[in-house]
C-alpha cells in the first residue's frame, strides 16, 4: 500500500457547477454581467449552461445573422424577458422584447404589400442576408428539457410572404412551420405573445407524469406549460400537443401537460387544421381558464385514446366549424357545439374527455384592443366556391358586435387571409385582454405578478482531489483496490486521458453517486475502453468531452471514482470539472 502513496499528488480544488446569472441588452458589447450586459441573445445562450438564466431587457433580438434562429440545445435553461434597461423591473406586457428575423432584402417578400413595408419601416427592422430559416424561432434541440420561456414576443410577420393586398401568401414562406418548436420534457412557455406564424404558434410533446392525488400541486415539473400568453393569428393550430407519451400498458400516468390562461384567437385554416388547441395521440391535457376564439374549431382531438382531457372554466366564441371535434369509437368524427357539454360523467362518458371536465362557457371576449384592419379582413373571409365554413352571416354577426359595417358577401377563392397583426406604434394592439374575470391572459400575471427567476446555485464543495497516473486505475491496476474499498464515499481523483466511445448502457455506479440516466448523466469510456466516465448533459464538462473526442485530445479530468457496481475490477468517474491539457 506505500508502493500506491507515492504515486499520488493531493492537490486541493473547489468542485463546483454553479449556475450563473447572464444579461442581455441591445447594443451592449458587454461580458454577459448584470451591469456590462452582452448585446444579443445568442452570445448568452452560447455561454450558458445548466441551471443558468438568460435575462433579456426590451428590445429586438434578431438571431446570429439576422436569421430569426434561437436555438436551445441544453436542458435547464431559462430565458426570461421583459426587463426595463437596467433589469430593475419586469413587466413583460410593457417592456416589449422581441424575437423576430430581419427583413428579407428581397421586395417580393414584403415590400410589395403595402401594409408589410409600412410596419418594416415604421419597427425600423434591419434587412439580413442569412439563408432561409425552415425551422421555428425558438427551437429546442438535442436535450432541452425544462427549458423556460417568459415574457416574449415572438413575431413571425418578417418570415413570410404577403401578397400586394396584403394577405398571406401561400408561394413561399414557412408555410406549416411553428414559431416555437420543442419535445423534451418539462418546457415552459410563460407571459408571451405569439403571432404572425404562417404555421402553429406552438408545438409541444405531452411528456410529464400524472401527480398523485394527494399532491396539492396543479402540474408536475416534467409537465409541459403553455400558461398566460397571446397566441394569435397563427395558420393552423394556436397550440399544436400533437403527441405524448401515454401508454396504457407502460405508462399510464404518461402524457401530461397544462394549458393555462391564455388567450388563443384568430386562427387561420389550412390543409384542413385550423384549431386554437390540437390534442393529439397519448396526451392527457389540463386546458384551464383559457379564452378560445375565432377559429374553424376551439378543440379538435382527432384520436380515440386521447380520452383524458381536462377541459375546466374555458371560455369559448367564434368557431366556424364547431367547438370540439373528436373521434368517437370505431371511425366517426364528431362535433360538439355546446360547451355545457362537457361536464362531469357526460363528458368522460360521450366525448373523450375527463369527467373532471367542467365550468366551461360560451362569451364574446370583447377583446379592449384590437387591430381594425385586420378585424375587418378576418371578418370579411370569402367562402371557396365549394361551400364550406365561412358563412356570411355569421362573419357579419361579429362585423357588427365589433363596430363594423355589414358588408360580408359570397364569393370563391382564399381572398382576406393571414395579413399582419400589427401591434401599432404603442403596441396596445397586441394585448387583447378581456374583462371576464380570471379568464384568459392576465395582465398582471397569473395570480397578480410575475415570476422572479435566478440560477439555481449549487453549493461549492472544496475537495481533495489525487493525482493519479492512468495507467494506475485501469483494470486490476494498482489504484483499482482503493477506489472500490472507498465505497459509497468515492475516491477523488484527478487524471490525464482521452476520450473513448460514448457506452449506452452502462450505468453502474453504485445508487449514493446520484448519476441516473434519467437526471441527465450520460457515459463514454475512456480510450482504452477500461474506465467508465460519467458526465451531466448540458454542463461545460459535456461540452468539453465532446469536443476532445472528435478532436481526439487530451483532457485533465477530475472527479469522483467509484468500484462499479458487479465489476470490482474496474472503476467509473463522476466528472466535477474538465481541463483541455493542449499547450495551445
Amino acid at each position: 500500500m506505500k508502493s500506491i502513496i507515492y504515486l499520488i499528488l493531493f492537490l486541493f480544488a473547489t468542485a463546483s457547477l454553479l449556475a450563473k446569472d447572464i444579461y442581455v441588452k441591445v447594443a451592449s458589447t458587454g461580458d454577459g454581467s448584470k451591469g456590462n450586459p452582452y448585446g444579443t441573445v445568442d452570445d448568452a445562450l452560447r455561454s450558458a449552461f445548466s441551471g443558468d438564466v438568460v435575462h433579456v431587457a426590451k428590445g429586438d433580438y434578431f438571431g446570429p445573422g439576422g436569421s430569426g434562429l434561437f436555438v436551445i440545445g441544453k436542458p435547464d435553461i431559462t430565458l426570461v424577458g421583459g426587463y426595463n434597461d437596467d433589469f430593475s423591473q419586469r413587466d413583460p406586457f410593457v417592456n416589449i422584447t422581441r424575437f423576430m428575423r430581419g427583413a428579407s432584402e428581397d421586395p417580393k417578400d414584403c415590400l410589395e404589400s403595402p401594409r408589410c413595408k409600412e410596419i418594416v419601416e415604421r419597427q425600423k427592422v434591419p434587412t439580413t442576408k442569412a439563408s432561409y430559416n425552415a425551422k421555428g424561432i425558438v427551437v429546442g434541440e438535442k436535450d432541452h428539457s425544462n427549458f423556460v420561456l417568459d415574457g416574449f414576443v415572438v413575431d413571425g410577420y418578417t418570415r413570410n410572404t404577403y401578397k400586394n393586398n396584403d394577405d398571406l401568401s401561400l408561394a413561399k414562406g414557412p408555410l406549416g412551420t411553428q414559431c416555437l418548436q420543442f419535445n423534451s420534457k418539462g418546457v415552459k412557455i410563460r407571459n408571451s405573445v405569439i403571432l404572425n406564424c404562417a404555421g402553429p404558434g406552438v408545438f409541444m410533446n405531452a411528456l410529464g407524469t400524472k401527480l398523485d392525488s394527494k399532491d396539492e400541486k396543479e402540474s408536475g415539473n416534467d409537465w409541459g406549460e403553455i400558461s398566460n400568453n397571446i397566441i394569435l393569428n397563427t395558420r393552423l393550430q394556436n397550440v399544436d400537443f400533437r403527441v405524448g407519451n401515454r401508454d396504457a400498458n407502460n405508462a399510464p400516468d404518461g402524457g401530461c401537460a397544462i394549458i393555462k390562461n391564455n388567450t388563443l384567437a384568430f386562427n387561420w385554416e389550412g390543409s384542413g387544421e385550423d384549431y386554437n388547441l390540437l390534442q393529439g395521440r397519448q396526451t392527457q391535457l389540463t386546458v384551464k381558464d383559457n379564452v378560445m376564439v375565432f377559429a374553424g374549431f376551439a378543440v379538435n382531438n382527432g384520436f380515440d385514446e386521447s380520452r383524458f382531457g381536462r377541459y375546466v372554466g374555458n371560455v369559448f366564441y367564434g368557431h366556424t366549424a364547431g367547438l370540439y371535434r373528436y373521434m368517437d369509437r370505431p371511425n366517426s368524427t364528431l362535433i360538439l357545439d355546446d360547451p355545457k357539454e362537457l361536464d362531469g360523467e357526460k363528458c368522460k362518458k360521450k366525448y373523450s374527455c375527463s369527467k373532471q371536465s367542467k365550468g366551461n362557457i360560451a362569451q364574446d371576449p370583447k377583446f379592449k384592443a384590437t387591430d381594425q384592419f385586420f378585424l375587418d379582413k378576418f371578418f370579411n373571409q370569402i367562402a371557396s366556391s365549394g361551400g364550406g365554413k365561412v358563412t356570411m352571416d355569421m362573419m357579419n354577426q361579429w362585423r357588427q358586435a365589433h363596430g363594423m359595417n355589414l358588408q360580408g358577401s359570397k364569393g370563391t377563392g382564399k381572398v382576406n387571409y393571414a395579413p399582419i397583426w400589427d401591434p401599432g406604434k404603442d403596441w396596445k394592439n397586441i394585448l387583447i385582454f378581456t374583462d371576464i374575470e380570471g379568464k384568459g391572459v392576465q395582465r398582471n400575471g397569473i395570480g397578480g405578478s410575475f415570476q422572479t427567476y435566478s440560477s439555481k446555485a449549487t453549493v461549492a464543495v472544496e475537495k481533495e482531489y489525487k493525482e493519479v497516473a492512468l495507467d494506475d486505475i485501469k483494470r486490476a491496476k494498482q489504484m483499482v483496490q482503493p477506489i472500490s474499498a472507498s465505497g459509497d464515499k468515492g475516491f477523488d481523483i484527478q487524471v490525464v486521458l482521452k476520450v473513448g466511445d460514448q457506452q449506452m448502457s452502462a450505468y453502474y455506479l453504485p445508487e449514493a453517486a446520484n448519476a441516473k440516466r434519467d437526471d441527465g448523466w450520460e457515459c463514454y469510456y475512456d480510450g482504452s475502453k477500461e474506465i467508465y466516465l460519467y458526465v451531466k448533459r448540458g454542463t461545460e464538462s459535456f461540452d468539453l468531452l465532446k469536443q476532445a473526442k472528435k478532436e481526439g485530445s487530451e483532457i485533465i479530468i477530475k472527479g469522483t471514482a467509484f468500484g462499479l457496481v458487479k465489476m470490482p475490477d474496474r472503476v467509473g468517474v463522476k466528472i466535477d470539472s474538465i481541463e483541455s491539457n493542449d499547450e495551445d
